[in-house]
């Protein structure tokens, strides 16, 4: 693909679009893969450029094709067009809202008049003659031109399949609920439409574990906006809340939380970027897991492509330790594209600390360093505990970033590397040693998938080590890694697993095609994936079929997997704490592993803590015991919480679930006591279910209990209206109670009208916080982003992209972006 050269052209163009209206609004953009660039069409045109002029159109479709990059329109002119095999035809149909024809050059593809310019399209089975009819083009219904029928007729067939919800299926030969797969089962899927009606295509995807109620989620971008996805249960997940926004195929999430000893509580907030003009959209997600609430927030740009917390954990969103906790904002305004940090004192209105001297950023990786490069190499970090690394990737460069000193990003390298087409994403090993990235071009030009691998003991001067070559052309989009696993969005092949125990020798040992119908060098399929829940689900994002829940079932080696004997545990101050690390199904060659401390509510001063590694020699089974002194620091306090993990395992052994382990801190002077999460909950909802979470405070010594009854009250039930909450000694984690609706309304919901009050009584070796928690529920009528119903069965799905019969939007005339 030829590369676009900058300029500051201000185009205003028409076309009809069902998914992203601002992919007009063209200013100034950087050259990108993503970045929504018209790419014009007319017979008389060559293929001799990039299709962007429109004083030099491209003559053929093939080939503008070629050249159009994710969410490029195509603006057709007067011409006679063929699609000549069916891997063109999905392509074509997988961006037909982005594609018209009838554009008359006099308006600079500006104006339709389909009636007298005709743009004829040959090729095209029958069954989409309506499709682009819509989209203004004459449909040449000669069979003689028709693409292979049978081939057709597959992917049709596999696409519809992609439209529906699923449940739980094994992968067994080869196959999960009709998805290729190998050694990943799928635990449920949500259509589109069941995860916002009316939205039409998905973007990244991000996650967390709540650390007030311990449930998982995940915010998937869409079209419209975005979905917060009750995850805790894979197999019948369900959507909590939505974000609407204005129209747009790119959205970007990331996750944040944050302890307040006021309070007693975490409070979490997203933070959504779009290139659409809406800057910056947080929501605050302190009401899970019933529901989630917009915030008035006035950014400070109208664009940006990318988001990336710095300086977290990227389970729970909460602060690494001793580091101020920061947002990276990339491709900003769009105009220079520039990151932009933020600090998250204030996390509902991140405050600007810095904006880079270089070029655009299209997408960050971030990570701290404690080795001796900390001191020889990084710049601002000599009397700092680590120097924290931020990896810009930033079109044609590799760029290392030292924000150390976040006021003063110091610039530690760039490097370019041979044939590259697109820098556009990456990630780093969990030691650090390593970089991951991707490339989105480089497939389209020619060649398979291509991972490369950077060296990175010389930050100054990053060497090209190695690389994975795909079986197919689908397209490298984003990858994490975890443990001995990089996790891989691979667009049309869906997720793919590589084995990186030899970084520079990445193997595939596992993949979840969610796309089937193609694995050409096209822009669909899998955009996003999330593989950081401590629970071990991955959650996959597809652009045209929504969510997939994951299972990995590579994790199973001759070397063994590693994993703590519990995901929680309890301790007391002035006491030791062991906990235990089995190596499990398999013990061949000697292993080791990393175990890192993560501070969460808790301070450095509360426990004697260094770094430590764990070995295993060959034939090796026994389980190793790890033993801290938790400090009495004479404080009276409630109870801290801090988590331990497991990272960077050599040797080839992976990492099992449950690799990571919280731990609550109690004082011995503390006496136990209960709370409610909230004492006052007002929902809005035609939801059927109502959640309430308690909490044990103060102190985990102890058997203790609660009674709970819902007061008598004559327009609704709830079951169940009473029980007891029970906590053994040690058991600290919260109690989440899920009360159903019961009413007679003959399924209208817009009837539904209560005041209720849930009381506690009966404390047994505890006492009180919380005695009564007052409940507002006034049903709606159902509105995008309403809780779906189990993801099994074949109700909810849409039809995909290239299945709709368009109903075309008028046509309009947008506004250039800020």
């Amino acid at each position: 693909m030829s590369h676009c050269s900058r300029s500051f052209l201000t185009t205003r163009i028409i076309w009809h679009s069902v998914i992203v209206l601002n992919a007009a609004l063209l200013t100034f953009t950087p050259c990108s893969a993503d970045d929504a660039k018209p790419r014009y069409l007319s017979g008389d045109g060559s293929d001799s450029s990039d299709c962007q002029n429109v004083f030099r159109p491209c003559a053929t479709l093939a080939y503008a094709l070629q050249q159009a990059g994710k969410g490029d329109p195509i603006l057709a002119g007067e011409g006679s067009y063929q699609v000549t095999d069916a891997d063109q035809l999905f392509n074509l149909l997988s961006r037909v809202s982005h594609i018209t024809g009838g554009l008359t050059k006099s308006s600079h593809f500006t104006q339709q008049q389909a009636n007298s310019v005709i743009s004829s399209l040959a090729g095209v089975p029958p069954d989409y003659r309506e499709t682009f009819q819509a989209a203004g083009f004459k449909v040449i219904a000669d069979s003689k031109g028709l693409v292979t029928q049978p081939k057709v007729a597959g992917m049709l067939k596999q696409m519809k399949a992609t439209q529906l919800n699923h449940g739980p299926s094994e992968c067994n030969n080869g196959a999960a609920a009709g998805y290729p797969c190998e050694n990943l089962d799928l635990l449920s899927h949500l259509s589109i439409s069941a995860l916002y009606p009316g939205a039409t295509g998905a973007s990244d995807i991000w996650g967390f574990r709540d650390l007030n109620t311990d449930r998982e989620y995940v915010i998937i971008g869409l079209n419209l906006g975005a979905a917060l996805v009750d995850v805790s249960n894979p197999n019948t997940p369900w959507v909590v809340a939505t974000h609407t926004g204005l129209p747009s195929n790119w959205r970007d999430v990331k996750v944040f939380q944050q302890w307040s000893a006021t309070t007693e509580r975490w409070h979490a907030y997203a933070y959504i970027s779009t290139e659409a003009n809406m800057g910056l959209a947080i929501m605050d997600l302190s009401d899970l897991p019933n529901s989630a609430q917009e915030l008035s927030y006035v950014s400070d740009f109208a664009t940006a492509h990318n988001v990336l917390l710095n300086n977290v954990d990227y389970s729970f969103g909460a602060a690494l330790n001793q580091s101020p906790p920061l947002l990276t904002v990339a491709g900003a305004n769009l105009r220079s594209g520039r990151y932009r940090l933020y600090g998250l004192d204030k996390p509902e209105a991140p405050e600007l600390l810095s904006t880079s001297d270089s070029g655009y950023m299209h997408d960050a990786a971030a990570i701290h360093i404690t080795d001796s490069r900390k001191d020889s190499q990084c710049i601002n970090a000599s009397n700092k505990p680590f120097c924290q690394l931020l990896a810009d990737f930033n079109e044609t460069t590799l760029d290392i970033w030292d924000t150390s000193d976040n006021t003063k990003p110091a610039l530690l390298s760039k490097t370019r590397y041979p044939s590259a087409a697109y820098v556009h994403s990456g990630w780093w090993s969990e030691d650090g040693r390593y970089l991951f990235v991707h490339d989105e071009l480089d497939e389209v030009e020619g060649g398979n998938t291509l991972v490369r691998v950077f060296d990175m003991t010389d930050l100054t001067a990053p060497q090209l080590s190695g690389q994975w070559q795909g079986p197919t052309r689908a397209i490298d989009h984003n990858g994490f890694a975890r443990g001995n696993r990089y996790y891989l969005s691979n667009y049309l092949q869906g997720l793919t697993v590589l084995d990186i125990s030899e970084p520079t020798r990445p193997k595939r040992v596992a993949g979840f095609d969610t796309l089937p119908a193609s694995n050409m060098a096209a822009f669909d399929g899998a955009w996003g994936v999330y593989p950081f829940l401590p629970s071990g689900t991955l959650a996959v994002s597809d652009i045209s079929s929504g969510l997939y829940l994951l299972k990995d079932n590579s994790l199973l080696t001759p070397h063994g997997s590693l994993s703590f004997s519990e995901a929680f545990e309890s301790g007391v101050e002035g006491e030791n704490v062991s906990l235990s690390i089995h190596r499990n199904n398999g013990s061949s060659g000697a292993i080791s592993v990393m175990l890192e401390l993560q501070h969460l509510s808790t301070s450095p001063e509360d426990l004697s803590w260094s770094p430590t590694e764990l070995h295993w020699a060959d034939g090796d089974s026994s389980s190793q015991t790890v033993n801290f002194t938790i400090n009495d620091d004479a404080n009276i306090e409630g109870l801290e919480q801090l988590a331990l993990r497991l990272y960077a395992p050599n040797g080839g052994a992976t990492l099992e679930n449950p690799h990571t382990v919280q731990l609550s801190i109690s004082d011995s002077l503390n006496n136990n006591r209960v709370k409610a999460l909230h004492n006052k909950i007002v929902l809005e909802s035609s939801q059927q279910a109502l959640w309430l979470s308690f909490q044990r405070l103060d102190s985990s010594e102890g058997d203790i209990s609660v009674d709970w009854h819902i007061g008598e009250n004559t327009s609704a039930t709830l079951i169940p209206s009473s029980g007891t909450l029970l906590w053994n000694d040690g058991d600290t984690r919260p109690i989440n109670l899920q009360l159903t609706r019961q009413d007679n309304l003959d399924g209208n919901d817009s009837k539904f009208s209560a005041n209720l009050a849930l009381h506690l009584s009966n404390p047994t070796n505890t006492t009180l916080s919380t005695e009564t928690v007052n409940i507002t529920w006034q049903a709606q009528n159902p509105k995008p982003g309403s809780p779906a119903g189990s993801p099994a069965g074949n109700g909810g799905g849409a039809l995909g992209l290239w299945l709709l019969m368009l109903i075309l939007l008028p046509a309009m005339r947008f506004k250039s972006p800020l």
